[in-house]
């Protein structure tokens, strides 16, 4: 496979473990008047376990990092302008919850990328998945992430900066996703760990299954399944020859370190 977005460059090879959560798809809706007391009621009950879940993984996530997206979540779940907002759609324009809710959020962000407002290009992703938690609420769904015990490639459609960190990055030794704004806080948190990552790979989700060994190039931009043991040795010895000339270049004037 050769596709792709370049995030962080490296080299990775380990099993896949395969993640992917699906779409939130929410026609547009019409209720009777009848029903608008009942709707609101969902909405209101729906942000409110909202609101003690993402509370709950404030207080007891140990990452310092993902405890601050998702007090930015939260701030955007608490905001009275989307609130309102919501509130009317069921009110006036007599859309159902979860079509009230899927509708506003997408039209606050466009909102917001048409003002040019580059804190909202920073929190696109976050506040769709936020649209996204909350219809998964109304219908009393829970997304279940992966148990990660040993070192892996993780693979997946999309995820949140918080739900990647709340994961054990330790035994993440590359990434893999077919969805991602390279200027997103998803990239600037990968490119932080130092995780060999790319962005963008259509459809890995159905073409990796758990298990599946994987190697990642993401010097050259290119990604192997089940790849012969002469590939791996000679994409490993790509790496160590890059680091080896960067060593050399920068011995005289400069400090390198390298991530496992």
């Amino acid at each position: 496979m050769r596709e792709g977005m370049v995030i962080t460059e490296g080299v990775a090879y380990a099993p896949a473990v395969v993640f992917y959560s699906e779409p939130v798809t929410v026609p547009k809706v019409k209720i009777e008047p009848s029903l608008i007391d009942k709707e609101l009621e969902y909405y209101y009950s729906a942000r409110e376990r909202t609101q003690n879940l993402l509370e709950h993984e404030i207080s007891t996530t140990v990452s310092k990092v993902a405890k601050e997206f998702l007090e930015v979540t939260l701030l955007y779940l608490l905001d009275p302008y989307i609130n309102q907002q919501i509130i009317n759609k069921i009110k006036e324009e007599l859309l159902g919850a979860e079509s009230a809710i899927y509708f506003c959020y997408n039209e606050y962000i466009n909102e917001l990328i048409n003002a040019n407002d580059p804190f909202a290009l920073h929190n696109e992703f976050e506040i769709r998945n936020l649209a996204e938690s909350l219809i998964l609420e109304l219908r009393r769904k829970k997304i279940t992430l992966p148990n990660i015990t040993s070192d892996c490639i993780l693979v997946c459609n999309n995820i949140t900066p918080a739900q990647f960190l709340t994961l054990d990055t330790s035994h993440i030794k590359g990434v893999l996703i077919e969805y991602g704004n390279t200027n997103s806080h998803l990239a600037i948190v990968l490119r932080s760990t130092k995780i060999p990552t790319i962005f963008n790979v259509n459809n890995v989700t159905k073409l990796v299954q758990n298990g599946t060994q994987v190697l990642i190039d993401a010097y050259d931009n290119k990604i192997y399944l089940e790849p012969l043991d002469e590939i791996v040795w000679t994409v490993k010895r790509k790496q160590i020859n890059i680091r080896l000339t960067i060593k050399e270049y920068c011995a005289n004037d400069c400090s390198i370190s390298y991530s496992a």
